[in-house]
């Protein structure tokens, strides 16, 4: 069995898997851990950072903005209800995903390679380079 979660609204979402097949969805409270399939952090590099291969990094709220520049060589996803902005760069060869229902506005000269979704919300550019290089 394989377990994948997600953070949803103060609670971790799971969703159990057999042989490739959904079984069905449990909601927990964040307080239970569990060891996921790739290490997670929530809101660990809003000062700047790292992210690992094979890391998420999660922005949520409060966080506003990002004050430091971020090396990106896993997936780092921006689930705020509220506005972001980041001016700062983003780099390394990761992802950056918009999943929440607020907006998250790039506008720093992003060099990240693993490109860009927005799944919910709103993703706004400020400069042309804001969605890191283009393959």
């Amino acid at each position: 069995m394989n377990i994948s979660r997600q953070e949803n609204c103060g609670f971790r979402m799971v969703r159990t898997h057999w042989l490739g097949r959904v079984l069905g969805f449990v909601f927990l409270p964040l307080a239970i851990s569990m060891s996921p399939a790739s290490a997670q952090t929530t809101n660990g590099v809003t000062n700047g950072g790292t992210i690992s291969s094979g890391t998420t990094a999660i922005i949520t709220n409060p966080v506003t903005s990002i004050t430091g520049a971020i090396t990106n060589d896993g997936s780092l996803e921006f689930w705020q209800s509220t506005t972001l902005n980041n001016s700062l760069v983003i780099s390394g060869v990761g992802s950056v995903s918009q999943k929440g229902s607020g907006t998250t506005i790039l506008s720093g000269a992003n060099t990240y390679a693993g490109g860009t979704t927005n799944s919910t919300g709103r993703v706004s550019v400020g400069s042309s380079s804001a969605l890191g290089r283009l393959s």
